[in-house]
């Protein structure tokens, strides 16, 4: 989860931010540009935190049997699958569903990101995952990253830019 606030170690933001009558906008602005550099770098980079290729970039090739083939995959893609054993392991079951396999991307179906939300808690907007229950949003990015390591949080550099974004947008509104 991604908190949007200014801490104290950036005083000068934390002065101007202080002048503003309503920093609300600043700051649902900065958690809307959070969420989208994090799912571009994981989704489009297939990066991590650190900038590192998630699970070292590559899907597993060993035979391996894969429930729910029919469920992610459209009717063309079902008559030529017959069984949902991939001797090719989960890469082949990907490049059958019509997926990329270049970089691990934690994308299937969309149902993890589509809950990759921004919301508004408190006086603060947090970035995150909704749901709590198995199989939901926020139980699958915690599975990732318990299996791949620190994946949804900002990069120093996404936090450098965000607070460019952050103390922009604060000069513009005291002009």
């Amino acid at each position: 989860m991604i908190t949007i606030s200014i801490d104290s170690s950036l005083p000068m933001l934390q002065k101007k931010l202080n002048d503003l009558r309503n920093p609300d906008k600043v700051f649902r602005t900065a958690a809307i540009n959070s969420l989208a550099l994090v799912s571009t770098r994981v989704q489009q980079k297939g990066q991590d935190v650190n900038g590192a290729l998630i699970g070292g970039g590559e899907y597993s090739t060993g035979s391996r049997k894969i429930k729910g083939f029919a469920e992610v995959a459209n009717k063309r893609q079902q008559k030529t699958q017959s069984t949902d054993v991939f001797s090719g392991g989960y890469e082949e079951f990907r490049r059958k569903s019509g997926r990329q396999t270049n970089y691990i991307d934690l994308t299937l179906t969309g149902a993890m990101f589509a809950g990759f939300t921004v919301e508004r808690q408190n006086n603060d907007y947090v970035v995150g995952f909704t749901g709590s229950g198995k199989d939901s949003p926020s139980w699958k990015a915690r599975m990732n990253e318990e299996r791949f390591g620190e994946i949804f949080s900002l990069s120093k550099s996404e936090q450098n830019l965000v607070y460019s974004i952050i103390e922009r947008q604060i000069n513009e509104i005291l002009r």
